[in-house]
């Protein structure tokens, strides 16, 4: 959760400098980096439970 925090804030500090640089960053962040957390926290729960 806290690296998807921080990746947005850089999303938002390359948009603010240059707009094609954030544009660039926003597949990623909604697509890799939300996939991923979702996928651990998924993993976490299925380790809880065994």
């Amino acid at each position: 959760m806290i690296l998807l925090l921080l990746i947005v804030i850089l999303t938002v500090a390359f948009w603010r400098r240059d707009r094609w640089a954030g544009g660039m960053l926003v597949p990623y962040v909604m697509a890799w980096v939300a996939f991923a957390a979702v996928l651990n926290h998924a993993l976490w729960q299925l380790n809880l439970a065994g």
